[in-house]
C-alpha cells in the first residue's frame, strides 16, 4: 500500500451533510490494501461507562462511571473498543503510536471498574469501515481532511470541542468551505 491513513484523524468536510459522519472526527486505526477501520471519537452516545459496566456485571462505583460511551460508527454497535494511554498491559491491544493504544479485551473494563485501568480512556461501541480503495476515493473527493494522530485532541479535549480543535490544528474553518452541492 502506497499511502496509509492509519494513525490519522479524518475530519468530515461539509460534503458529508447528514448521518453519523456529519461533523465527525474519526481515528483511522487500521488501513491496508483490504480497506480501513476507524472509530468516531466525537459522538457520545446516550449511555455512560457506569451503565455499560453494570450491563457487564462489573462494579460501576468508580471515578469513571459518568464518562460517556461513544458511538464509534454505524457498524457492530455491540462491539466494544477502548482507546487508552495505558500501554499493552491487556490482551488484544494494538499500539497505534504516540502512546495511544486500542484494546478489545473485556479485562481492561474489569480493571477500569476497579480504578486499576489506564488514566486516559475512551470507551466506544461500534466502528466504521471502508472497502479496499473506498477511503482513498472519499479523501480524493474531499469528503475528509486528514490530520496526524494527536493525543491532546483525543484525551485532553472535550468531545464537544474535538471537531473545532481538529479544524484549528488543520488551520481551517470548515464553515468557510462549501458542500459543493448544486444550487436548487
Amino acid at each position: 500500500m502506497r499511502n496509509s491513513f492509519a494513525q490519522q484523524f479524518l475530519v468530515a468536510t461539509p460534503k458529508i451533510s447528514d448521518g453519523i459522519f456529519h461533523n465527525a472526527v474519526v481515528l483511522v486505526c487500521e488501513h491496508n490494501d483490504d480497506g480501513a477501520f476507524g472509530l468516531i471519537i466525537n459522538k457520545p452516545s446516550n449511555h455512560t461507562l457506569g451503565e455499560l459496566l453494570v450491563d457487564l456485571d462489573l462494579s460501576a462505583d468508580n471515578t469513571s462511571a459518568e464518562k460517556p460511551v461513544y458511538q464509534g460508527g454505524p457498524l457492530g454497535l455491540e462491539r466494544g473498543f477502548i482507546l487508552h494511554s495505558g500501554g499493552k498491559n491487556w490482551e488484544h491491544t494494538i499500539d497505534l503510536g504516540k502512546e495511544v493504544f486500542l484494546t478489545t479485551s473485556q479485562t481492561i473494563l474489569d480493571d477500569i471498574s476497579r480504578d486499576l485501568g489506564p488514566r486516559q480512556t475512551l470507551v466506544i461501541l461500534g466502528y466504521a469501515s471502508w472497502e479496499s480503495g473506498q477511503l482513498e476515493a472519499e479523501i480524493l473527493a474531499d469528503d475528509w481532511m486528514c490530520l496526524p494522530l494527536n493525543r491532546q485532541l483525543l484525551f485532553n479535549t472535550r468531545s464537544s470541542e474535538r471537531r473545532k480543535r481538529a479544524e484549528t490544528l488543520l488551520g481551517i474553518d470548515m464553515n468557510l468551505l462549501t458542500s459543493n452541492k448544486p444550487l436548487q
